[in-house]
């Protein structure tokens, strides 16, 4: 029984040393037959750190250095999981020492693209891999114009201040008129807020301007974009009468409401008095000042006025400009007014002061569209006059 036993184990010995031979003579083979000829030698392909992606519209450009390797004759990009490729020869005389391939009708959209390099026998180098994004209509239709605030024609010119500007936003171009007839473009920089044309026609221009922003995206972005041409109308005023208002003192800032005067409504910006009874001048537009900038003096404005109101210079007749005084006052409270040559009326209207009532009379004057009025203060006494002004008619 136990020779048995060695005789199994002898003979399970041999067949392993058999085996072994075999496996050993077959991998030699298979070595010899890779190895033939010599070791190969991959053609050099650029470091994965020194190539550049410049995106662009449908577009891309891929650079990267000349290989050293003098033997490298060609280079192939692929994409698109390798359906798609360009091949270009190496030019060795680039004035600029890079290799650059130019990818053009591309979609948008964020490409991954390996790079081959090749000799003259056809050798093809091991891949380098890079990413890159390509700017398609996607992109192209989000990009929005410049914010306007406003577009205000007074002084015989246009005066436009800008929303705030977007990062990769390069310049606005605005278009526009002359009297002449003459077609104007204006540059607006990034960095530029506020903007005068003083040789802008509303009349030949249609009471509008077109503008068009440009964006560069990136700062490898090869190519710059804009938005589609944005026509946009001028105003006249912050109001139907009154243009602008330049105010020269800290109080806060004057507005002209869209209400319009009439009783209930708040006078002024800084107190919650309202007005009473408002007599013949029900509807009209009017000035909410600010009570506190009536300590700006009462007389000899004509070079230091509290404020200067300018009305449209688009309107059709004359302007009646009025001027309500608080009737606590004293004549020379309110000096500036005959100073200036207005006149009292006989019509007074009355403000409500947390549930008293004060009278105030009216003084008025004419004015011609495009007119600067002049305004004062009382001195610091009683409260600010009211400012409210109605179109006569053409």
């Amino acid at each position: 029984m136990k020779s048995i036993h060695v005789k199994y184990f002898l003979l399970a010995i041999i067949a392993v040393a058999i085996s072994s031979v075999s496996c050993s003579d077959s991998m030699h083979s298979s070595y010899e037959g890779f190895t033939e000829g010599g070791p190969i030698d991959y053609p050099a392909i650029p470091n994965a750190d020194s190539i550049k992606v410049y995106p662009g519209k449908n577009r891309v450009q891929i650079s990267f250095p000349l290989p050293s390797d003098p033997s490298v004759s060609k280079a192939r990009v692929y994409w698109r999981n390798g359906s798609d490729s360009l091949e270009v020869p190496i030019d060795r005389e680039a004035e600029d020492g890079m290799v650059n391939i130019m990818l053009s009708d591309m979609a948008g959209g964020s490409y991954t693209f390996d790079i081959y390099t090749f000799d003259e026998e056809r050798n093809r180098s091991i891949n380098v891999t890079t990413i890159g994004e390509v700017y398609g209509e996607s992109y192209i239709n989000s990009l929005l114009s410049r914010a306007l605030e406003q577009t205000l024609f007074i002084n015989d010119q246009l005066e436009i201040e800008w929303g705030d500007a977007e990062d990769t936003e390069v310049y606005t171009e605005v278009h526009y008129q002359t009297a002449s007839g003459d077609r104007k473009t204006a540059v607006i920089e990034q960095g530029e807020t506020s903007s005068v044309l003083e040789d802008y026609d509303y009349e030949v221009s249609n009471d509008i301007i077109e503008y068009t922003t440009y964006f560069h995206p990136s700062p490898m972005a090869i190519d710059t974009f804009k938005t589609e041409v944005t026509p946009a109308e001028i105003s006249f005023g912050i109001g139907d009468i009154i243009a602008d208002i330049a105010q020269n003192d800290g109080a806060s800032s004057w507005e002209v409401p869209e209400t319009g005067l009439q009783s209930g409504v708040k006078s002024y910006v800084d107190r919650d008095y309202v007005f009473g009874d408002v007599g013949p001048y029900q509807g009209l537009e009017f000035i909410r000042s600010a009570n506190d900038s009536k300590a700006w003096s009462a007389e000899g404005i004509e070079g230091d006025p509290l404020a200067t109101v300018t009305i449209r210079e688009d309107l059709q007749g004359t302007v009646t400009f009025y001027a309500a005084h608080d009737d606590r006052l004293d004549e020379s409270n309110y000096r500036w007014l005959q100073e200036r040559g207005w006149s009292m009326n006989d019509t007074q209207v009355v403000l409500d002061e947390n549930g008293t009532d004060r009278t105030f009379s009216v003084w008025e004057k004419q004015f011609e569209a495009g007119d600067e009025v002049l305004l004062g203060g009382t001195g610091g006494t009683g409260l600010l006059f009211w400012f409210f002004a109605e179109i006569n008619g053409g």
